[in-house]
């Protein structure tokens, strides 16, 4: 038997559909969703594995920055998997807007974006023989993040 699972989570996108097998109740803390700290997911325990590994990754990006938004984290990661990405390309992948990306990435930079500090974590740098675009490099604490982001995503696969 199996059953479909929905939840609102407007924080971090429209609708969250879950398929699972039998009903066991998990409490998964979600770090996207700000006030709303918490929502119940019914699995089983096979699936626990996942959660646990979900769970990780999400405190790991909080390290970086306690409120970092799902969009952070999705432009973080296509910067991880493809270095010197430029800023056009992340808004082809994500499918978010153009000024969206510039604010995320200079968030992510050292230089920060009105009034807030930047995270440190990404170098923007010139493209070779583009004057105009820039490339996107993860660096230091970003460098780190990815590896162990990936490694967790790995896990028990």
């Amino acid at each position: 038997m199996r059953t479909t699972f929905a939840a609102r989570c407007p924080a971090v996108c429209d609708n969250v559909m879950l398929e699972v097998s039998e009903i066991r109740l998990l409490r998964l803390s979600s770090h996207l969703l700000h006030d709303e700290a918490a929502f119940s997911i019914m699995t089983t325990s096979e699936d626990a594995g996942w959660l646990e590994r979900l769970s990780l990754i999400l405190d790991a990006f909080r390290e970086i920055h306690p409120e970092i938004t799902a969009n952070q984290i999705l432009v973080l990661l296509q910067i991880g998997g493809k270095p010197g990405i430029t800023q056009r390309e992340l808004s082809d992948r994500t499918g978010l807007k153009d000024g969206t990306i510039s604010r995320i990435c200079a968030l992510m930079s050292e230089r920060g974006h009105q009034d807030r500090a930047g995270l440190s974590i990404v170098d923007i740098r010139g493209v070779p023989g583009d004057y105009r675009l820039k490339g996107q490099y993860l660096v230091g604490r970003g460098n780190d993040l990815y590896a162990r982001v990936q490694s967790l995503m790995t896990a028990g696969s």
